[in-house]
């Protein structure tokens, strides 16, 4: 069997940015025998909006009955829209979305332009948003998991609260994410919003707190 693992690439830091998700799925199908799996990412050649990225076209076009198709990332977007969902469907491939995003509704359909068998969510509140749709894909909380060579934090003093830092962005643009900052009852400290390895170290290294991430 084969599992093709891929997403988009419309800007440089997304590879690092979903590597939660694609770590575990690496770590999780690596686990079982027999498993063929590649990762990648990019659907179209820099500048242009058709499907033609050589590695995209030459391991979507290898998928075969039995195979699975893992397409991480939002659940709409041109890129994702590259992807010939209703072709894989037709040669027997297995369609599953991992829907990265915040989400009120089941994002996701197993009829229509862009179908799939599955979505897998990080989030039981989208997850549950899915449960019991008619036309809905099958859901399965697959939540994030693998971290790889994540370094020991030593706890703080008993009794003693520490602020805690917020790894994102809770500014105008994500109405929602801007409600859970404001809401927290705990006292925050220092906001790190960033795309990139080193930014993050950066941001990381300048505190010692415990860290809620927010992706």
């Amino acid at each position: 069997m084969r599992v093709l693992i891929w997403h988009k690439k419309d800007v440089p830091w997304l590879p690092y940015l979903y590597s939660p998700v694609t770590d575990t799925l690496l770590a999780g199908f690596r686990a079982a025998s027999g498993v063929d799996l590649v990762l990648g990412w990019g659907t179209t050649r820099h500048g242009t909006n058709r499907p033609d990225a050589p590695a995209f076209v030459r391991n979507i076009s290898s998928l075969q009955r039995g195979d699975v198709y893992v397409w991480v990332g939002m659940g709409t977007g041109w890129e994702m829209w590259q992807t010939p969902w209703k072709d894989l469907w037709s040669r027997g491939v297995t369609c599953v979305l991992y829907q990265t995003e915040p989400a009120d509704i089941c994002i996701g359909s197993r009829t229509g332009r862009y179908p799939v068998h599955e979505i897998w969510d990080f989030s039981l509140h989208n997850f549950e948003a899915c449960q019991g749709k008619k036309d809905g894909p099958i859901p399965r909380y697959v939540p994030l998991a693998h971290v790889p060579g994540s370094p020991a934090v030593r706890p703080p003093l008993r009794g003693v609260e520490r602020p805690m830092m917020f790894f994102g962005d809770p500014s105008n643009r994500y109405p929602k994410r801007k409600a859970c900052y404001k809401s927290s009852s705990r006292p925050l400290g220092p906001r790190c919003g960033t795309h990139t390895v080193r930014s993050a170290m950066r941001c990381l290294r300048r505190t010692c707190l415990h860290t809620t991430t927010y992706l």
